[in-house]
C-alpha cells in the first residue's frame, strides 16, 4: 500500500498544473456526443434540512450569513441547486423536533412564525433564485386526520400556499411522509387532487421517500390515477446495495431521484462517498437528483445518545464562537453545481457518460440552449468512498490516462477549463478541516486546448474529482474567514422579550416546541414556553419520548443549572430542569419538577415550595461522577447521585399544555464543563456559581470603566437579534434594570424593565457590522443641524468616563460598540476607548 501511495503521489505531481498530455487519435478516445439529447434531464444536487440544524440561528449574524453563503451562493463554495426541508410536525425527527406551522389545527389559524425551515428555504432562495425547493413531513401534530380527510389534505395545501404568501418561496415538490413504507395510492391521488384544486399544479408529488422499491407496482398502468399523481420517483440511497433499479422505474419515464442520500461522516471518505454516489447514480440508475442528509450539521457532535455524529455536508456546531467547518462533501458538490444548472441534460451512457478504463466513472451534461458541455470524473478508491450502510463488494481503481473526443460542440469552443479536488486518507484519522488537512479542493488546472476532431487526453490520479467544462473560466471560490472554535462555559438569559415564535439561543428541542410566547402575567412580555398542546403523531412510534424537553447548549461533564418556572394549572402540569441524554439514554426521573401547587419532586425526594409571585426558582449542581445537589428557591432540598452521566445535556422540561396555559420559564443560568472530544480526562466539577455583584437599584447611572468580564455589573443581555429584531439591554446584576434612551441623556440611565407605559422607550437595535446601539423611538435632536427628530445612540463621552445617549451619527467612533448579542451576557466595549459600560 505504501508503494501504491508513493506511485499515486508521483503521478499526481505531474497533473496539478498541466492537464493536457498528448493528442489522442479519434479511434482510441472515449466518445462524448455533445449533440445527443437522449439522456435524462438533470434535476440538481442539494441537501436536506430535517432535524439537523437547530443551532444555525444561534450563530452571530455574520457567521450565519457566511454559512448560508457557503451552502447556496454561487461563487462561494457549494452553490447547491436543491434544498429539501421538513414540514415540521411537532415530533422528534432524528436529532430534534421541528415545529408545526399549525399545531392546534382548524379552526385555529396557521402560524408561519413557528419553526425555521421555511426561513431557511427563503434564505436559500435569496442567494440562488433558481434553487428548487422540496417539502416532506416526518411527524404530524396531534390533530392531523390523514389524507383521506379534507383537513388532512388542507394541512399540505395550506403549507404550500403559506410558503409563497409568507416567505415568497415556491414549493416545487412535496412528499407524503418520510420512510413510512409505500404510500397508499389513494393518499397520493388525494394530495395531487388537492394541490390541483388549489391551483398548485406546478408542485409535483414525490413518492415514496423510502429505501424500498415497492412503488414499482404503482408504475405499471399508465392510465391509473396513481401513475399520473406521482411526479417524481424518490428513493433513499437507491444504489447503496445494488447497481440496478427496477425496470418499471426506467420505463415510466419519470425522474428518478436519490431523495435522501449520503448520511456519512464528513471526512475525506465522506467526500469520496459523495463523489462516487453522484456519478454512480446516473451511470447505473439514471438518477437525476441527489439530496444529501444532512445539508448542515448544526448540533453537537458529541453527547450521550446523540445520533449521526458528523454527517453534514458541512458542520456548524459552535455558535458561541462563530466557528464552522467547510467539509469535503460541499467541495465535491461544487464540481457539479458551478458548471451546470437544473434543466441541462445528461449524455446517455455510451454517448458521454460511463465507466473509466481503469476504474471510476464519468458523466457529461449539456446545456440544451448554448450547447456547452461539463464533464465530471471521479476515481475514488473503494476504501476512501464507503457510504453509510454501503454493501458493495470491493472494486479497483488505478491511476490512469483517459482520452476523449467531443463532437457536436459549438464551433466557438476551442479550450476547456479544468478543476480538481484531491482527497487523501491520513492516519490516524481522515482530514476534515480544509485549512489544516492534506486535501486539495477545487484546484484550477491549466486549460486544455482541444486537438483535431475535439480530442484531448487527461491524467486522472486515484481519489480525485475532476471537472472539465467548455464554460468560460471562473474566479476562485470566495471562502469567508472562519473564527476559531472556543469552549462553551456559561450562558445566562432572561428568556424574556424574544420575538414570539422564536426560541432562545442553543436550544435543541427533543420533544415539544419551546419558543417565546406572551406571558399570562403580562402579555406585553414574552417568556420561554412549551407550546404544544398534546403528544404529536410520532415519526417512528410514540415510545421514544414521553416528556417534552429541550437541551440547552452542548453536552457536559458537569453542570450548574438554574431557572425560574411559572407552573400552569392541570393535574399533570409541571415545569422542570435536568441533566439528561438523548434516545436510549434518557432518564426522565432525573428531572427536578414543580407543579402548580408548588409541589416539587426529584427521584425519591419531594416537598412544597411557596412563592408570592408564582415564579419558583429551581437549580441543580451536578458533578462529573453524577453526584447532585438540588435547590428550590434558595434552599438546598436534596442530594444524591444520577449515576455517571457520560456527557448529558442541561435540560428544560415541561408538560404538554392541553387547553390551559403553558408552563413558562425565565432567568436561565447555566455553567458547564463541556464534554471533551479528544479523550482527555474530565476536569473537576465547577463550584457553586459566584454570588452576583451587589445590585444597585433601578434608576442608577452607567459609566465607562476598565473592562472586567467577570463583573456582572458589566455584563449586558440583549433580548433582540444582532442585525435583526430590536430588544432591551438589561444588566446581569439586576435583570429588571433596562437601558432607557428616552429619559436622562447623560449619564445613561436604567429603569425598571416592566415599568414604563411606553415600553418602546426601552427598545434598541444592535448591528455588529456598524457597532451602533440605536433607539427604536425618536426624540428631538440635540443638535439642530442633525434634523428635527433623531434616533438616539449609546455614546461614549470624550472624557472616557461617561456614557450617555446622543443623536445617531453613522461612522462616529464614539458610537461603535463591541458586543456579542448571542452570548446571553457580554460586556459592552467601546471600540475606540477599549472601556466597558458598567451599571453602578
Amino acid at each position: 500500500r505504501s508503494c501504491d501511495t508513493m506511485a499515486a503521489s508521483i503521478f499526481l505531481l505531474g497533473v496539478l498544473t498541466v492537464a493536457l498530455r498528448s493528442v489522442p487519435t479519434a479511434a482510441s478516445a472515449i466518445p462524448v456526443e455533445c449533440a445527443d439529447r437522449t439522456g435524462r434531464l438533470y434535476d440538481g444536487i442539494g441537501g436536506l434540512s430535517n432535524s439537523c440544524a437547530p443551532w444555525l440561528r444561534s450563530y452571530p449574524i455574520q457567521q450565519q450569513n457566511d454559512i448560508l453563503d457557503v451552502l447556496f451562493t454561487p461563487g462561494v463554495v457549494g452553490a447547491l441547486q436543491v434544498v429539501k426541508i421538513e414540514i415540521g410536525g411537532d415530533g422528534h425527527s432524528t436529532i430534534n423536533t421541528e415545529a408545526s406551522y399549525w399545531p392546534r389545527g382548524p379552526p385555529s389559524a396557521p402560524d408561519f412564525t413557528l419553526g425555521w425551515e421555511l426561513w431557511f428555504a427563503a434564505e436559500a432562495k435569496k442567494r440562488n433564485p433558481n434553487i428548487r425547493v422540496v417539502g416532506l413531513p416526518w411527524s404530524f401534530p396531534h390533530w392531523y386526520p390523514g389524507l383521506q380527510d379534507p383537513a388532512g389534505v388542507a394541512y399540505y395545501v395550506e403549507w404550500v400556499k403559506g410558503a409563497k404568501a409568507q416567505y415568497n418561496v415556491t414549493i416545487d415538490y412535496i412528499g407524503i411522509k418520510n420512510e413510512a413504507g409505500v404510500p397508499a395510492p389513494d393518499d397520493v391521488v388525494a394530495l395531487r387532487t388537492g394541490l390541483d384544486a388549489a391551483g398548485l399544479q406546478h408542485t409535483l408529488v414525490v413518492s415514496p421517500d423510502t429505501h424500498a422499491f415497492g412503488i414499482a407496482g404503482q408504475l405499471t398502468n399508465r392510465s391509473a390515477p396513481i401513475f399520473n399523481a406521482i411526479g417524481v420517483i424518490g428513493i433513499h440511497e437507491p444504489l447503496r446495495t445494488t447497481t440496478t433499479l427496477p425496470e418499471a422505474f426506467q420505463a415510466s419515464g419519470k425522474p428518478i431521484w436519490s431523495s435522501e442520500a449520503y448520511t456519512t461522516y464528513s471526512d475525506s471518505n465522506g467526500g469520496g462517498c459523495w463523489a462516487r454516489a453522484l456519478n454512480w447514480g446516473y451511470v447505473y440508475g439514471n438518477v437525476t437528483a441527489h439530496i444529501a442528509w444532512n445539508i448542515l450539521q448544526s448540533y453537537p457532535s458529541v453527547g450521550d445518545g446523540m445520533n449521526y455524529n458528523g454527517h453534514g455536508l458541512m458542520w456548524a456546531e459552535s455558535p458561541w464562537s462563530g466557528h464552522y467547518t467547510i467539509n469535503s462533501p460541499i467541495w465535491v458538490s461544487a464540481h457539479y453545481t458551478w458548471f451546470t444548472e437544473p434543466g441541462w441534460r445528461y449524455l446517455s451512457v455510451g454517448k458521454g457518460s460511463g465507466e473509466l478504463p481503469e476504474g471510476g466513472t464519468f458523466v457529461s451534461l449539456v446545456d440544451p440552449e448554448s450547447g456547452h458541455v461539463t464533464m465530471i470524473m471521479q476515481t475514488m478508491e473503494y476504501n476512501l468512498s464507503q457510504c453509510f450502510k454501503d454493501t458493495h463488494s470491493p472494486f479497483s481503481v488505478a491511476n490512469q490516462t483517459a482520452s476523449f473526443q467531443l463532437t457536436g460542440l459549438p464551433s466557438s469552443v476551442t479550450t476547456l477549463q479544468v478543476r480538481r479536488t484531491v482527497l487523501i486518507a491520513a492516519s490516524p484519522i481522515d482530514p476534515i478541516d480544509p485549512y489544516t488537512d492534506l486535501n486539495s479542493y477545487f484546484l484550477k488546472l491549466d486549460a486544455i486546448t482541444l486537438g483535431p476532431g475535439g480530442t484531448f487526453t487527461l491524467e486522472l490520479p486515484i481519489n480525485t474529482v475532476t471537472t472539465v467544462t467548455s464554460l468560460p473560466s471562473t474566479a476562485d471560490p470566495i471562502v469567508p474567514a472562519i473564527p476559531p472554535a472556543t469552549a462553551f462555559t456559561n450562558f445566562t438569559s432572561t428568556l424574556q422579550g424574544v420575538s414570539a415564535g422564536r426560541g432562545t439561543p442553543y436550544l435543541i428541542d427533543q420533544q415539544g416546541v419551546f419558543v417565546a410566547a406572551p406571558s399570562r402575567l403580562d402579555a406585553s412580555v414574552t417568556t420561554l414556553q412549551q407550546t404544544i398542546p398534546a403528544e404529536p403523531q410520532e415519526w417512528h412510534g410514540s415510545t421514544k419520548f414521553t416528556v417534552p424537553h429541550t437541551f440547552v447548549g452542548p453536552s457536559a461533564l458537569t453542570a450548574n443549572i438554574s431557572v425560574e418556572v411559572l407552573p400552569a394549572s392541570g393535574s399533570q402540569s409541571f415545569g422542570a430542569i435536568g441533566f439528561n441524554g438523548q434516545i436510549g439514554t434518557k432518564n426522565e426521573d432525573t428531572l427536578l419538577r414543580v407543579d402548580e401547587n408548588g409541589k416539587w419532586h426529584l427521584l425519591n425526594n419531594s416537598g412544597i415550595a411557596t412563592s408570592a409571585s408564582g415564579w419558583i426558582r429551581l437549580a441543580l449542581q451536578v458533578a462529573g461522577n453524577g453526584d447532585y445537589a438540588a435547590f428550590v428557591g434558595q434552599a438546598q432540598v436534596a442530594t444524591g447521585s444520577f449515576g455517571t452521566p457520560q456527557g448529558w445535556f442541561p435540560t428544560l422540561a415541561a408538560s404538554y399544555s392541553g387547553a390551559g396555559p403553558n408552563v413558562e420559564f425565565r432567568n436561565l443560568a447555566i455553567e458547564i464543563v463541556q464534554t471533551p472530544t479528544n479523550g482527555t480526562a474530565p476536569p473537576p466539577a465547577p463550584g457553586p456559581p459566584a454570588p452576583p455583584s451587589p445590585a444597585p437599584p433601578p434608576g442608577s447611572g452607567a459609566r465607562l470603566v476598565t473592562c472586567n468580564a467577570a463583573d456582572k455589573r458589566q455584563s449586558w443581555i440583549f433580548s433582540g437579534e444582532d442585525g435583526g429584531e430590536p430588544g432591551t439591554f438589561s444588566v446581569s446584576s439586576n435583570l429588571s434594570a433596562c437601558l432607557d434612551a428616552m429619559g436622562i441623556i447623560l449619564p445613561a440611565q436604567t429603569v425598571d424593565c416592566s415599568a414604563p407605559s411606553n415600553k418602546a422607550d426601552l427598545q434598541f437595535t444592535y448591528t455588529s457590522l456598524t457597532g451602533a446601539i440605536k433607539s427604536v423611538e425618536k426624540r428631538k435632536c440635540q443638535v439642530a443641524s442633525h434634523g428635527t427628530m433623531c434616533n438616539y445612540c449609546l455614546d461614549a463621552e470624550h472624557d472616557g468616563a461617561q456614557v450617555g445617549f446622543f443623536d445617531c451619527k453613522p461612522g462616529d467612533s464614539n458610537q461603535v460598540w463591541i458586543f456579542d448579542a448571542t452570548a446571553g451576557g457580554d460586556t459592552l466595549k467601546w471600540k475606540e476607548g477599549q472601556k466597558c459600560v458598567g451599571y453602578f
